[in-house]
C-alpha cells in the first residue's frame, strides 16, 4: 500500500533525471571514502550508475522515513511528518532510506527481502508509475545509487554527519550484503 501511495506521489511529482547529479555524487564519495563500499560498488558498475543517473527520475523526498513515520489509520499505512521533504533524490530513496535504516537499527529482514527480490513485483511498478518500463538494475545497485546522491546532498548543504566515518559505519555493517558486488 504504501509503494503503492508512493507511486502516485511519484508519479505527480517525478522531475526528469540529472546525471550529472549522479556524476558529482560519485565524486564526493570517492573524495571522502574512496575505499568504501558505494565507491568500490560505484566503480565496478559504472556503467549501471550511468543509466540510473541518466533514466531514473527525481522526487522530493521525504528525508527520513522511518517506521515512527508511518501511521496505520482505517487498517491503511500512511507517511506522516514531511515537515524535512524537499531534496530531489533518486525514485524509491525514500524506500530505500527505510531499508537502511532499519538495517541499521538490527532488523536487516527488509534490505534481504529487497536483496533476494522478494519486492521486486512492487518495484517495477513503482517504476512503470514513473515512465520507466522496469528497474534499470540490480537492487542493490539502485541502493547504493540512492545512498550516494543523499551523501552528496547532505555534505553539499554542510550537515556535519557526512563524514567518512558515518559512510563507512553503515556500509561496514552492509558489507556482508554487498559481497558479489565489490
Amino acid at each position: 500500500v504504501l509503494l503503492d501511495q508512493y507511486a502516485l506521489f511519484g508519479r505527480r511529482e517525478a522531475i526528469s533525471p540529472k546525471s550529472a547529479l549522479t556524476a558529482s555524487a560519485i565524486e564526493t564519495v570517492c573524495q571522502c571514502a574512496p575505499d568504501s563500499v558505494p565507491a568500490r560498488i560505484a566503480h565496478k558498475h559504472a556503467a549501471a550508475f550511468d543509466m540510473i543517473g541518466a533514466r531514473v527520475k527525481l522526487l522530493p523526498a521525504h528525508g527520513d522515513l522511518s517506521a515512527q513515520n508511518v501511521f496505520v489509520c482505517g487498517g491503511q499505512p500512511w507517511i506522516i511528518d514531511w515537515d524535512t521533504a524537499g531534496s530531489p533524490q533518486p525514485l524509491l530513496y525514500d524506500v530505500f532510506y527505510l531499508v537502511l535504516r532499519e538495517a541499521e537499527l538490527g532488523r536487516p529482514d527488509l534490505l534481504q527481502a529487497i536483496l533476494d527480490g522478494v519486492l521486486d513485483a512492487e518495484l517495477d511498478r513503482m517504476y512503470a508509475a514513473c515512465d520507466l518500463s522496469a528497474r534499470p538494475c540490480d537492487n542493490l545497485v539502485l541502493l547504493v545509487h540512492s545512498y550516494m546522491i543523499h551523501f552528496h546532498t547532505i555534505k553539499c548543504a554542510g550537515k556535519r554527519d557526512a563524514t567518512r566515518h558515518n559512510l563507512e559505519l553503515l556500509w561496514n555493517r552492509l558489507q556482508q550484503h554487498c559481497v558479489g558486488y565489490l
